[in-house]
């Protein structure tokens, strides 16, 4: 028994985003200034993602698998993450690209002690589970910034578990958009737009 495990309802990435607010303002490290060791996962090794749902297969073992490796291969060179609206005025911003993508799951995944814009401790992450529940269908139906991808809405069910047995329960509606490459002559999936719609009410 862990009666002193505390439950928070969060926004998905502002889980994340907070403690990567010291990166947002000065570009110095996410979590800490040491860059993490340990890359090692245990992820099974990653299908082609020769078509949407493949990608989004990957997707979830890299959060499940803290794959750092498996990660950089599921995002678009254009990667840019769009908080959620009421994210956006605690972070001071609205967007990040790939590098601050990459920079800040690496950091997740390697359990990387953080510090909160309060000055306050966060633990390492333990482990993680992730629960994406499909919402209709795909489709290209897409606004103008965009295009060239096509879009796929999902509701999200996250425990993320802290070094120490404290849980953060994360949940939310988020969209990913995903573009077709050409890589070796084969054309594969990769993930260019995600966008976070908010806290799911229950």
């Amino acid at each position: 028994m862990h009666p002193s495990r505390p439950t928070l309802r969060t926004s998905l990435l502002l889980l994340c985003a907070l403690l990567a607010a010291q990166l947002l303002l000065s570009g110095c490290g996410i979590f800490s200034p040491q860059e993490p060791k340990d890359k090692k996962s245990t992820t099974p090794p990653d299908e082609l993602a020769t078509t949407p749902d493949i990608l989004v297969k990957n997707f979830t073992k890299c959060y499940t698998g803290k794959n750092i490796d498996l990660y950089e291969k599921v995002l678009h060179p254009q990667f840019q993450f769009f908080f959620a609206q009421q994210d956006v005025s605690v972070l001071g911003v609205a967007s990040w690209d790939r590098e601050h993508e990459i920079r800040s799951t690496t950091n997740m995944f390697t359990g990387v002690t953080g510090t909160k814009p309060d000055g306050s401790q966060q633990p390492g992450i333990q482990s993680i589970t992730l629960t994406l529940s499909p919402i209709g269908e795909w489709t290209t139906n897409v606004d103008a910034q965009y295009l060239g991808t096509q879009k796929h809405s999902y509701t999200v069910d996250m425990a993320v578990t802290y070094k120490g047995d404290s849980i953060d329960q994360v949940g939310g509606i988020q969209d990913l958009y995903v573009a077709p490459v050409i890589q070796n002559g084969q054309t594969i999936y990769q993930l260019k737009f995600w966008v976070d719609d908010g806290v799911t009410v229950h």
